[in-house]
């Protein structure tokens, strides 16, 4: 049997962190759940760092060998996390880089092989975002 893994991703403020955590409580600790993993390639292009899209992609394909991998997006309105960002006292300008980095999103998810979920997390709360997840992966 394979281990179950599940990778929450998505830019700042969409909930993947809390989401994570529902997730475990939700499944009793079932999945392996990552919060972020080869959605580097988004911030390796955003910041200009040096191309390793072809080392995440393979990975992404090794670790599909030996278990079962779900890659789940989480989605949200730019006002929910500019509230959000601005709860955690985070600087406004930072939303720009948000939406920029939604459009690198959107282009890794068109490349990834691995089996993928979008969230909208904008109007729900972390406990339905997970309930969700697991139910459309079970």
């Amino acid at each position: 049997m394979k281990p179950e893994i599940i990778i929450l991703t998505g830019t700042d403020c969409t909930g993947k962190t809390t989401i994570k955590k529902e997730i475990e409580k939700q499944s009793n600790y079932r999945y392996v759940v990552i919060d972020r993993f080869t959605d580097s390639i988004v911030y390796d292009e955003l910041y200009n760092r040096p191309d390793r899209s072809e080392m995440f992609f393979k990975l992404e394909e090794d670790l599909m060998k030996i278990a079962t991998v779900k890659l789940i997006y989480l989605d949200c309105q730019g006002s929910m996390q500019l509230k959000r960002l601005k709860d955690k006292n985070e600087s406004e300008d930072i939303i720009s880089t948000i939406l920029k980095a939604k459009q690198l999103f959107e282009k890794y998810l068109n490349k990834t092989s691995l089996s993928k979920l979008i969230v909208n997390t904008t109007l729900i709360t972390s406990a339905k975002a997970a309930t969700r997840i697991l139910e459309a992966i079970e």
